[in-house]
């Protein structure tokens, strides 16, 4: 009885340290911890018009593109294993990003592939698995949310 006590007291320290340890995780270190997928993604035309399911219809090989935030604050979409077309480039888009207003924005300055743009994401969510985010371009609002 006493080897299982010690075990579950073992169990709970070792559980509890990993928790402070993701908890102490600052949001540059959840955003450039590994590669982010696209699992769902929402488009809805601004004021108050019908909410749009974008990620659905996607096509397959855009549903496993990644996107890299890089600790030194480079960031890249990169097709992933399936292209749209094999003469499509590998990586589709570079840049620089970094957080803005308190880390509740993501600035995401792109300045080749897909073409040179600045984009302001609104961080909803930045956990250890989920990355979930909201931008407005040209009257619509999308909500995009990211996994590993």
């Amino acid at each position: 009885m006493k080897l299982f006590s010690s075990f579950i007291f073992a169990l709970i320290i070792f559980t509890s340290c990993k928790k402070d340890e993701a908890a102490k995780r600052s949001s540059k270190e959840l955003i450039s911890k590994q590669s982010w997928k696209l699992t769902a993604g929402t488009q809805q035309q601004l004021p108050a018009g019908s909410v749009q399911d974008i990620f659905a219809p996607m096509s397959a090989c855009y549903r496993d593109d990644q996107f890299v935030y890089n600790a030194n604050l480079t960031y890249e979409g990169n097709a992933g294993v399936t292209k749209c077309s094999p003469a499509d480039p590998q990586v589709f888009a570079s840049g620089t990003w970094k957080f803005i207003n308190s880390e509740t924005q993501v600035e995401r300055i792109t300045t080749s592939g897909i073409g040179v743009d600045t984009i302001v994401f609104s961080v909803m969510t930045l956990t250890e698995s989920q990355l979930k985010l909201k931008a407005t371009d040209s009257g619509f609002e999308y909500i995009l949310t990211f996994s590993h």
